[in-house]
This record gives C-alpha cells, sequence and structure tokens, in this order.
C-alpha cells in the first residue's frame, strides 16, 4: 500500500483479521497512489515529487520489502495513476501539470510517450477501453481518446457542481467524488459523453473512492474517503434502486 511518507509498504493479508507487516520500501517523495499488475508482481508507485518508481513484488512474501525494478523522476507531483498491463503503458495523474502516460514495456527503463496538459493538474484517471476520464479539481471531469498513446486527444467533458476529485469506474458508471458537493454518478452508456445519473450528499470534503463489485459486475457498495467527515460508505438496496448512505466510521484527524 501507498503509505505517504513511510514508503511503499508490503502487508501480508492471507488472514484478514490478522495483517502482518513485512516492511516498506522508502521512496524520495511521497507515496500517494498504487496500481498493480498482478499477473507480473508488480506495483507502480506515485510518489509525489519523487514521479513513478516501478516494483517487483514476487519475492516480498518472504523477503519483506518490495525491490525497486525501476523510476521515472518527474517535474511534477505524482497524485494517482493507472496501469494498463496489456499495452505496457501508465496513466498518471500529475497534480501540477495533467496526464502523463508512461511506457512501462521495460520496467527498468520507463519513458514518457505524451503529455496532456490540463489547468490545475490532474487528480485521477479512469480507464475504460480507448478512454482515458479525468479528474481536474475545478476543472471537471474531461474525457480523452487514449487510442494513440503518444497523441491523447480531448474530446469532451462534464462540468460540476463540486470540484471533480476521485474517480471510480464500474461497468457504464463513474462514480466521482465532488469536495464539498459530495458524490456524483455518471452515466457513460455514451462513452464520449458523460451524463449527470445521480448526486449523494456526504458530510467533509470527499476525495479517495473505491468501488467493491458483486457477482456478474454489479455494484455492491462505494467507499469514499472525505477529509474530516471520516469513511463514507454508499450501498444499494437492489440492482435497480439508488444507494443509500450507511452510517460513517470514525476517523482521527483526516
Amino acid at each position: 500500500m501507498a503509505d505517504a511518507g513511510a514508503g511503499l509498504r508490503a502487508v501480508d493479508i492471507t488472514d484478514p483479521a490478522a495483517p502482518r507487516d513485512l516492511g516498506a520500501a522508502d521512496t524520495p517523495g511521497e507515496a500517494l497512489g498504487i496500481d498493480l499488475d498482478r499477473a507480473a508482481r508488480r506495483a507502480y508507485l506515485a510518489d509525489g515529487p519523487g514521479g513513478l518508481r516501478i516494483y517487483d513484488l514476487s519475492e516480498s512474501a518472504s523477503a519483506g520489502p518490495p525491490r525497486l525494478l525501476g523510476q521515472l523522476p518527474l517535474a511534477g507531483f505524482a497524485w494517482s495513476l493507472r496501469v494498463n498491463p496489456a499495452a505496457g503503458l501508465v496513466y498518471l495523474a500529475d497534480r501540477l501539470v495533467g496526464l502523463r502516460i508512461i511506457d512501462v514495456r521495460d520496467p527498468a527503463l520507463p519513458r514518457e510517450r505524451a503529455v496532456f496538459t490540463a489547468a490545475g493538474g490532474v487528480f485521477e484517471v479512469a480507464l475504460a477501453g480507448s478512454r482515458a476520464y479525468l479528474a481536474t479539481g475545478q476543472g471537471g471531469l474531461r474525457v480523452l481518446d487514449i487510442s494513440d498513446p503518444d497523441r491523447p486527444r480531448d474530446i469532451g467533458g462534464a462540468a460540476g457542481p463540486g470540484a471533480a476529485q476521485g474517480l471510480a469506474l464500474l461497468g457504464n458508471r463513474l462514480f466521482v467524488t465532488a469536495g464539498t458537493d459530495g458524490l456524483r454518478r455518471l452515466d457513460l452508456r455514451d462513452p464520449d459523453r458523460p451524463r449527470p445519473d445521480a448526486t449523494w450528499a456526504l458530510e467533509g470534503l470527499t476525495e479517495r473512492i473505491a468501488v467493491e463489485e458483486a457477482a456478474a459486475g454489479a455494484l455492491r457498495r462505494v467507499f469514499v474517503a472525505c477529509e474530516w467527515g471520516g469513511l463514507a460508505i454508499v450501498t444499494p438496496r437492489d440492482q435497480t434502486e439508488d444507494p443509500l448512505v450507511l452510517p460513517w466510521l470514525s476517523a482521527a484527524g483526516r
């Protein structure tokens, strides 16, 4: 897991009731976002001012902290990322610059293929086929055609309310955390023209988000991290009704 100033931490969760810390790999920046290539047993880390770092997980269970395979320093602030293992590409959200597309087919020598500049930077990216959805803060949601990774093309977006900060995609629905404006759901049946579908008011400043999938690709729960508000859990009553907001889990500080 990305453990901010403590770096990349490996945790054995074979027994979920008794997780075991395997150690941490210190990083030069601040470990803020992570994605995994499970088949290759690699972790890709957005390390704030430390750029992109790539780790080998193949020996973590027995040898402790992950081993660094490669890195790419960046003149920006790496906030989060998504990896497309089949294409050998990482899509990195840079809070100061925009979206960076990085070739990681050789993990020892990652190289930047393209940069899409966004005013205010990019907080989060979600991938769906040849489309990338960008959370650009006050700039709202942007949609890119990434069929040519060397030439990403802006093809539209969706404005607020609120600032687009976190993204989670499930099927043809995109969940967007909107800062002080809670949680939004967008309909992506037309992938180039996201359409507002539902909104939930949540306490605090909504930021990071994750979805839990049930059987047959149905939504089970949505987890939303709310700064100074704790953890919100949104869950559907069934596959046809809108989710409900369940009681908060308390969290000290942020």
